[in-house]
């Protein structure tokens, strides 16, 4: 073996190579995994993942070790995720978050161990969604995400335990709708994040009614814990309450035909929805009105 102590994925018993021990490796390759060992242990993290890289730039993708690296990168790349920001030098510092994402992109590509390609994937989408809070645009990029991870993995997988259930299917449904439901900015904007498209070939996961129906479809038990049901009622009244603003934009406009027909869409489409309250009363008004 090149390498001390290296068994499989835990690096600990090999932190630095081996002496005498590196016939099969390059020069490039040994300065650059001394490198990245002594980085690692003065908590140096960007350095290390840096020289971990060329190390593997260097090394067959085959071989224990390789594996091994990334397994620590992902370490690495956890620990950028949890932080704004990273001190490189002495006046200079990095996107902990974003840094965390690439190289978490990159060990998806590299790895050939599913569980880790997996769980560099989930730590990927929750990251989008944290980066959500402050830029709404993230919650598209999670939702493609989860859906990526949900379509490469076995929907049975198990990942990461602080994941509402820890089982992929479930989870990445979940989120999906989630991550739909929280895109919509309010009545001005866009609604097919909540109920697409017409005609839409994106699928079943294109928007939030369809992700949570589809949870409760497959996981009732947990749809009743995450609230689904109360998330769809939700998602009815602002959908209602999107119609009915266009109903009073051409009422204001002293276009009651086109008011109308929104204010009977709304009553027929969201019945149970304070919007749907609200409609008939609008046209209540309006039958008055006009028989005036």
């Amino acid at each position: 073996m090149i390498l001390a102590g290296c068994s499989g994925p835990n690096m600990d018993g090999w932190l630095m190579p081996a002496n005498g021990d590196f016939k099969e490796i390059t020069k490039k390759a040994r300065k650059a995994l001394v490198k990245a060992n002594k980085h690692y242990q003065k908590g140096k993290y960007a350095s290390a993942v840096k020289n971990y890289d060329r190390f593997l730039r260097e090394w067959d993708s085959n071989s224990p070790p390789w594996e091994a690296i990334l397994a620590r990168e992902y370490d690495i790349a956890m620990e950028f995720l949890g932080k704004r920001r990273i001190p490189l030098l002495w006046v200079f510092s990095i996107n902990g978050r974003a840094s965390g994402e690439k190289i978490m992109e990159r060990i998806s590509e590299k790895t050939q161990n599913k569980q880790l390609s997996l769980n560099a994937g989930v730590a990927i989408a929750n990251s989008y969604e944290v980066r959500g809070l402050k830029d709404n645009s993230y919650y598209e990029a999670a939702h493609m995400k989860w859906l990526e991870v949900l379509e490469t993995h076995d929907k049975d997988s198990i990942i990461p335990v602080a994941m509402p259930t820890g089982v992929l299917g479930k989870d990445a449904i979940l989120a999906m709708g989630r991550c739909k439901y929280m895109a919509y900015r309010g009545p001005d904007y866009d609604a097919s994040f909540l109920n697409g498209r017409a005609f839409s070939e994106k699928g079943m996961y294109d928007n939030a009614i369809n992700c949570y129906k589809e949870f409760a479809k497959q996981y009732p038990q947990e749809a009743k814990q995450a609230s689904v049901e109360s998330k769809l009622a939700d998602i009815n009244e602002l959908l209602g309450e999107k119609d009915f603003k266009t109903g009073l934009y051409y009422q204001k406009t002293d276009n009651r035909q086109a008011a109308n027909l929104y204010y009977q869409m709304v009553v027929r489409q969201w019945p149970q929805s304070n919007a749907a309250v609200r409609a008939q009363k609008m046209l209540a008004a309006n039958v008055i009105s006009n028989s005036n």
